[in-house]
């Protein structure tokens, strides 16, 4: 026993400590953005890759996993929001705004030293409450930690609606390192999520449908980088686990000037040949990227101060794209364009 002693007092650079969910560095601050490539495959389709084993030091490579629809996730403060006097019913501090095709929809969070609670989604028009409100993340969280926790939440009216409950376990189950298609995270902590969910859909009076699911998903976490690196969604099916969905984070910037935003024309929308991006003269737009839908960068553009520029896209397949427009104080404005025929 002296003798390891020994050495580890003399070599200690050989020492590399376990990774570690720390508030710090993974709990959500107003400013902060992350973007996003998520993928959902379609019905009947299935996504062929593992989780792999869990213990210590292994090793994860989703880098072929790359195809996706990119967002911005921002953390915004839920009291510039249009519904905040209902938000503040819910005791929600902070909230991360994703847009959709459907407009931008909300998820309303209580962040603690301590904890992640989710209180809920919203968008301008209503607020859905989860009530119990499940826990998402308690801090710090290491290797070998779990906890259990409940999420209930109902939508619809009093005859026709939809009503899930769930029970969550939440093990932290192995470490290691992990590619992804951004790149390789040394040191990051995979999260299980084990989720029973009780779901009732209710037609009317005469006809209410009962069903139980089971999903799992696994998150990976970098002792380094805020946010989730990667993360993959499954089910389970007479015990087997099928995987149908994944993720993996992209970029992310923090500290953003929210009180302003870019305020741009995109047109035409869809485009044949070029676009042009009216608005950039009068923000402090200074670079444009574009990304298509397997998340790979397509188009990267410095934008000269006070100019409107024409983008030739000529050379581009057909399909959907999307411009992330960014200023100089790091704010970033995602916008979805179609290259049509």
């Amino acid at each position: 026993m002296t003798k390891y002693l020994f050495i580890a007092c003399f070599f200690p650079f050989i020492l590399v400590a376990q990774p570690s969910i720390r508030s710090t560095l993974h709990a959500p601050t107003i400013g902060q953005s992350l973007m996003i490539t998520t993928f959902q495959a379609d019905e009947n389709e299935i996504i062929e890759t593992t989780a792999g084993e869990s213990g210590a030091n292994k090793s994860w490579n989703f880098s072929s996993l790359r195809n996706g629809i990119s967002t911005t996730s921002v953390y915004i403060d839920p009291n510039t929001l249009q519904l905040k006097d209902e938000i503040k019913i819910l005791d929600a501090n902070i909230g991360s705004r994703v847009s959709t095709e459907d407009g931008p929809v909300i998820n309303l969070l209580k962040v603690t030293p301590s904890e992640i609670i989710s209180k809920g989604l919203t968008n301008d028009t209503f607020i859905i409450q989860t009530a119990p409100s499940p826990i998402l993340m308690k801090f710090p969280f290491n290797f070998g930690d779990n906890f259990e926790t409940s999420n209930g939440f109902i939508f619809g009216d009093s005859l026709e609606f939809v009503k899930i409950k769930s029970k969550i376990r939440v093990d932290a189950d192995a470490y290691g390192s992990i590619t992804t298609a951004a790149g390789v995270f040394d040191n990051v902590l995979r999260v299980r999520n084990y989720s029973i969910d009780s779901i009732t859909l209710s037609f009317g009076e005469n006809f209410t449908f009962n069903l139980v699911d089971t999903t799992l998903s696994y998150q990976w976490f970098s002792n380094t980088t805020p946010g989730i690196v990667f993360q993959l969604d499954g089910f389970l099916i007479d015990g087997e686990l099928i995987f149908d969905g994944y993720a993996y984070l992209m970029s992310q910037t923090t500290n953003l000037d929210l009180t302003k935003g870019i305020e741009l024309n995109i047109y035409p929308n869809p485009f044949v040949e070029s676009i042009t991006i009216d608005g950039c003269d009068n923000t402090a737009v200074d670079k444009i990227q574009i990304y298509n839908n397997q998340g790979q960068k397509v188009v990267e553009k410095s934008i000269e101060k006070g100019k409107s520029p024409q983008l030739d896209l000529s050379y581009l397949p057909i399909g959907n794209y999307y411009i992330q427009i960014s200023d100089n104080t790091g704010y970033n404005k995602t916008v979805k364009v179609t290259k049509a025929q």
